[in-house]
């Protein structure tokens, strides 16, 4: 699911994302969902033939720590603001 759908829809929106930083408009949110909707939502739901699992596969506990183990550290050195702020936010939409 991740390769196929999930990682193509971030294409998507990083590309759009990108362009409207070279040419400084805002992004367009109904541009981004055509894109979305014929780029990668129609082709996965009605054309792609593949199957997948829909048991876990794997230990869900030891495949976590694993992941912890690997970018925890590297997530510590990220710089982040001790409190958010809403004025600050950039974004039109945003969740408490």
């Amino acid at each position: 699911m991740i390769r196929d759908y999930y990682a193509p829809r971030w294409y998507v929106f990083f590309d759009i994302l990108l362009k409207c930083l070279v040419e400084g408009h805002p992004l367009d949110w109904k541009v981004l969902n055509e894109r979305l909707f014929l780029e990668v939502e129609l082709p996965f739901f009605m054309l792609d033939t593949k199957v997948y699992p829909t048991t876990t596969q794997g230990d869900s506990i030891t495949i976590a720590r694993e992941l912890f183990n690997k970018y925890h550290l590297s997530l510590n050195e990220i710089d982040l603001p001790e409190k958010s702020s809403k004025k600050k936010f950039p974004f039109k939409y945003h969740f408490d």
